[in-house]
């Protein structure tokens, strides 16, 4: 079956945001897709994760990782923890309503984070410009307990839609 995503409540509220009315602090955000492996909540082995919208245009969100995502005993494995602070950078993107991918993630492991202990996230745009005038650059912590765990940056790349419309109308 199709997806109708304008029958859908996380899209409805996403165009509302594009619309003008954007998201107010402590809103939950909409998913990416159904799918998402990151927030989709119909993927079954995805992430599942939940943010909301904060004060000065930024994200939070509570993650727990369980035994699934462990390294070492007792310990999440990297890149698992990669792979929520990416898609807490495009959750952030979707409170900024903006569509962009992924160009660079970089991630300092101050300490080891631990299975079945929630983990607060922040994340925040830091600037535009850059390498490219499309290029926006985000950062991130996670924190469990008083510790701050990891700390990361990204930069991400706007999609250009009407370039990205002329490639498919091209068929590549």
């Amino acid at each position: 079956m199709a997806f109708d995503p304008g029958s859908h409540p996380q899209f409805e509220r996403f165009v509302a945001a594009i619309s003008g009315e954007g998201f107010e602090p402590g809103e939950m955000l909409p998913v990416h897709h159904l799918g998402c492996y990151g927030c989709g909540p119909d993927n079954p082995v995805g992430l599942k994760l939940e943010a909301r919208a904060a004060e000065d245009d930024a994200v939070e969100a509570v993650y727990t990782f369980d035994e699934r995502f462990e390294g070492g005993p007792g310990v999440v494995h990297g890149g698992a923890t990669a792979a929520l602070i990416d898609d807490l950078f495009g959750r952030l993107l979707v409170r900024m309503v903006v569509l962009a991918v992924t160009a660079e993630l970089s991630l300092a492991y101050l300490r080891p984070v631990h299975v079945d202990e929630p983990c607060e996230l922040r994340a925040e745009l830091v600037g535009r410009g850059g390498r490219d005038e499309r290029d926006l650059t985000v950062r991130a912590w996670l924190t469990q307990g008083e510790q701050r765990k990891v700390r990361a940056e990204g930069r991400f790349r706007v999609i250009d839609l009407d370039r990205l419309a002329n490639r498919f109308a091209r068929g590549e």
